[in-house]
């Protein structure tokens, strides 16, 4: 039986509503059961599964960790962008994936020189930082820019 957000209140209590059944995850993406799919998708999975059980802030230090580069910008962003309408995201990445096609609504850039700055990627200050600081630098602002405008 599938269940969707909100009918159970945590993922014990639904894999203790059948307790002669078994309980099987599969991936959206694929028909591959839990147990058989690599460390990065059960990784993938175990954090989809975290942020459909509730909708409770979430704090997360580097989500994109062991997910698949494909699957951080096929899954995980378009999860965090449908859920944030609901719930608060406070997230530590070094992922442009996230901070850019995630749409946040705030960066705060952390420089190893202790200064703190905190805007939009729209403040020149901050959108330089961010390209100095994320993954992919520069190159990786100009693929966005390209694909989708600015």
């Amino acid at each position: 039986m599938a269940r969707s957000r909100g009918d159970a209140a945590t993922l014990a209590e639904l894999a203790g509503s059948w307790p002669d059944d078994g309980l099987d995850i599969t991936a959206r993406s694929s028909s591959d059961k839990y147990n058989e799919l690599t460390e990065g998708m059960r990784a993938l999975a175990i954090k989809e599964i975290s942020f459909a059980n509730s909708v409770l802030p979430v704090v997360s230090d580097q989500p994109e960790d062991a997910v698949p580069p494909q699957n951080v910008f096929g899954d995980l962003v378009p999860t965090i962008r449908k859920q944030r309408v609901d719930r608060q995201f406070i997230l530590a990445s070094h992922d442009a994936n996230i901070v850019v096609a995630g749409d946040v609504e705030r960066v705060i850039v952390l420089s190893s020189s202790g200064s703190i700055d905190s805007g939009t990627l729209y403040d020149p200050t901050i959108r330089n930082a961010a390209i100095d600081l994320l993954e992919g630098g520069a190159e990786a602002f100009e693929l966005r820019k390209e694909r989708y405008g600015d």
